[in-house]
Order: C-alpha cells, then structure tokens, then sequence
C-alpha cells in the first residue's frame, strides 16, 4: 500500500493545499483514514462526531468533508444538512459500511447535499481518487 500512497501522491500538487475534515465517530477507522489522507499529504482535522464538526466547520477553513453517516447525538446526514446551509460549496464525502441500509443512505446523502460516496472498506486509492475528482 506504501507504494500505490506513494505514487498518487505525487500525481498531484494541488493536494498540500487542500484541507479536509474527517467526522468518524469510531477511533480505529478515524486513526486509519486520518493517517491515509496525511501520508497522501492532506492537511487533516478530525472530529469524532457531527456537533465538533459543525463546530470545526465553523472555526476552521475546510475544503473538504468526509463524513460518516451512523453516528451517535449528530448523524452524518444531519453533517451534511447544516454544512450545506452554512457553505454550499463545501464539498462533502459520505461514507458508510455495505449492509443496505447503509447503502440507502448514502444515495439519500446524495440527495442532501453529498458530492460522492465510498462503502467502507475502501482503499487509499479510492478515497485519494474520489478526493481528486472533486477538486477538479
């Protein structure tokens, strides 16, 4: 995997420029996607749940939001509803496991506001791509 981050990292400048919030309310997954998306060389917030991500939001420049949708008091489609109300042009990625409920709102976060979706798991690859085709 070092290689393949190591090869689309230089694939892009444009990258160590960009800052993206990461909202994962599980600390295995925020770890590992945070560390991901630093390596690739993003500047990288994390919040561990959708009231410090409205708060970061607000206190912080963000290019880029990647939000997951199952998480406790603030879901990620709730993250989704007030950033688009505050920054329509934030753009926004929403993530979620593959069982089908799961699926299912990832289409409808699309409906509020998301620009892509990943299923969990993704690859570095993956993500780094879906990033890139939103920072066109």
């Amino acid at each position: 995997m070092n290689s393949t981050i190591q090869s689309v990292q230089k694939q892009d400048e444009r990258i160590h420029l960009l800052s993206i919030l990461l909202v994962e309310d599980d600390e295995c997954m925020r770890l590992s996607i945070s560390e991901t998306l630093s390596i690739l060389g993003y500047n990288v917030l994390v919040a561990s749940d959708g009231k410090r991500a409205i708060e970061t939001f607000k206190e912080e420049k963000i290019d880029l939001i990647i939000t997951d949708i199952f998480m406790p008091d603030m879901d990620g489609i709730e993250v989704i509803r007030k950033i688009s109300q505050i920054n329509p042009n934030t753009k926004i990625i929403a993530v979620s496991g593959k069982f089908k409920f799961g699926e299912e709102m990832l289409e409808y976060s699309l409906k509020l506001g998301a620009n892509a979706i990943l299923k969990k798991p993704f690859t570095a690859n993956e993500l780094h791509e879906t990033i890139l085709s939103l920072i066109k």
